[in-house]
């Protein structure tokens, strides 16, 4: 079709302030070249890309959507779309259009990614696995297979998972997230010594290692690092929050605030107290010790736990953040400071007590469970969950003002190879 010499102008003065990043001079000359072209597909769809940059989402949907029926047979339109519609949260109508674009040029390896992506948030994993797989075949490149074998280890197909990642990083070398991923894949079907050179090589590699070297001590190949990395963290809890519960409680049989509540009314506390919950998760100790709390305080990591917890309207304050820094703030504002399977992501409690010890009135209480281990000080579990010792927990007790008022040996949960072994301690701050 051709295209106006005047409409030609101005696309040109256009697309050069666009390239220039002038997105809304770009937009000004756009809707002049619109006005007087009013069906233009061609503008249309540049308006709709320049609000979807500028994060106006609706305005994006509603502007691709006219591009759209107006050129029904450009797949670049079809991609912004899906775009748009993803962000206004309308996954199915993405879905759908990276479909059309999909059938429009079978051979785009960009949409056979971005469909694998949304359809791996979306939980449709089969569906996904297909569209990676077709990106992987049409591409052959080290992110198609690393993003393919990362989602098959993530489905339970490690075997799988290992050719893709082996592919990855032969096209890629120096592609340390694959060879971490590898190592992952490789440990899943037992072949541990490999799995340890792979994640030797990612942590040689990555610019942050931290995470390699946190699953090579779970390999019991290095020195376990003081505290799980919070990257790893966030990213485990953000993905695991909304069946956190069901999955702990139900199918694990998760004692740990109970057993706290338990350990604590021992001691014959006299409410209302203030309380500080370490680690609060989705909230399930702060149900159980609103009745004894004056004050209730929820600290956690993961953004999304802190959003389930606020849901609950038992707290009082809640606080993203790791946890010493949170404690170390508020000195002498606590009767008692709750930990119910928390250290298990925290190896050195060093830190912890330390804050601990600040933040509590004397005589206040510190009440926690541990994994249970008797040959060290605190070590990195092949369940990517740390373990301390009762003599480890009683020295920094002694160091940090702390008398022991009561420990008791229970099972916190059930595990992957049978019930996890912990200790309860109830711990009481000594007068300086």
């Amino acid at each position: 079709m051709t295209i106006p010499e005047d409409i030609r102008q101005l696309l040109q003065i256009a697309e050069a302030k666009l390239r220039a990043g002038n997105f809304q001079a770009s937009r000004e000359i756009y809707s002049q070249a619109l006005r007087k072209d009013p069906n233009s597909a061609l503008v249309t769809h540049a308006l709709g890309w320049i609000a979807l940059r500028l994060n106006e989402v609706q305005a994006a949907v509603d502007l691709l959507s006219r591009a759209a029926r107006l050129a029904p047979g450009v797949p670049a339109i079809h991609m912004d779309l899906a775009t748009a519609h993803e962000r206004a949260g309308d996954a199915a109508s993405a879905v759908l259009h990276l479909r059309k674009a999909i059938a429009l040029q079978p051979a785009s390896p960009t949409a056979h990614r971005a469909l694998g992506q949304l359809l791996l948030g979306l939980g449709q994993t089969p569906e996904a696995l297909a569209a990676l797989r077709h990106w992987a075949r049409i591409e052959n490149s080290a992110a198609a297979h690393y993003e393919l074998g990362t989602a098959l280890a993530r489905s339970g197909d490690p075997k799988s998972a290992i050719d893709h990642l082996r592919q990855a990083v032969a096209l890629e070398p120096n592609h340390g997230s694959a060879h971490c991923n590898l190592g992952l894949a490789l440990e899943d079907v037992g072949q541990n010594a490999q799995a340890a050179d792979a994640l030797r090589q990612a942590i040689r590699l990555m610019r942050d290692p931290s995470v390699a070297r946190y699953h090579l001590a779970a390999l019991g190949a290095g020195e376990p690092p003081a505290t799980c990395p919070p990257r790893y963290l966030v990213e485990l809890f953000d993905n695991y929050a909304d069946r956190f519960e069901h999955h702990l409680v139900t199918t694990l049989g998760y004692q740990g605030p109970q057993l706290l509540l338990d350990i604590v009314k021992s001691a014959n506390p006299q409410p209302p107290l203030d309380v500080m919950d370490l680690g609060c998760g989705t909230g399930l100790c702060g149900v159980l010790f609103r009745p004894l709390a004056r004050t209730l305080v929820g600290v956690d990591l993961a953004p999304r736990m802190i959003s389930i917890s606020k849901s609950r309207n038992v707290y009082d304050t809640l606080l993203q953040s790791d946890l010493a820094p949170a404690i170390d703030s508020q000195p002498e504002a606590f009767d008692l400071l709750l930990a119910a399977d928390v250290f298990i992501y925290i190896g050195d409690l060093s830190p912890v007590f330390r804050a601990a010890a600040t933040a509590l009135r004397p005589g206040g209480l510190f009440a926690f469970t541990i994994e249970r281990t008797d040959s060290a000080d605190f070590l990195v579990l092949p369940t990517r969950r740390y373990a301390q010792s009762p003599a480890y927990i009683r020295r920094l007790s002694a160091q940090f003002g702390f008398e022991e008022l009561a420990s008791e040996d229970a099972v916190l949960r059930a595990g992957e190879t049978g019930d996890v072994p912990g200790t309860v301690f109830l711990l009481r701050r000594q007068a300086p």
